[in-house]
């Protein structure tokens, strides 16, 4: 057996069974829709705000904190609505649970964390790293 054949058997025996793959589907399903539900009272929200009435600057300053925080939220669950999506298709093309960056398995622990990873912790910590190197970087120069 060559190493890219190792490679492959290694990945297959441990990504998640046909049991684990139908739960972790149907968790990322329900996780889907109580994002949608958020986002459906965020807007609630965001038209009871748009809703009042003559303002002053106190009042202003408390609105527009309250729109960001609203836009903030949205932005959030926009973000794993769309990770969960990636992972409930990486579930149906039989990818789920590999790691994107380096190929390998995400370890179950890290899954059973946050189904909708597509990353390894490794190379998660490595992006991580590489997003925030400029900042500091910045910071210290």
């Amino acid at each position: 057996m060559n190493k890219d054949q190792e490679k492959i058997m290694s990945r297959t025996a441990k990504k998640p069974g046909a049991t684990q793959m139908q739960d972790f589907k149907q968790r990322l399903e329900q996780e889907r829709q109580n994002a949608i539900a958020l986002l459906a009272e965020i807007e609630r929200e965001r038209e009871l705000i748009a809703i009042d009435g003559p303002q002053d600057a106190a009042d202003l300053c408390v609105t527009n904190l309250s729109r960001e925080s609203l836009f903030e939220r949205t932005s959030q669950k926009n973000r794993l609505i769309v990770r969960i999506d990636i992972a409930l298709r990486n579930i149906e093309n039989g990818t789920f649970g590999i790691c994107g960056e380096c190929g390998e398995p995400i370890s179950p622990k890290r899954l059973d964390a946050m189904p909708w990873t597509s990353y390894c912790l490794h190379c998660q910590e490595q992006h991580e790293r590489a997003r925030t190197a400029p900042e500091s970087a910045l910071a210290w120069g």
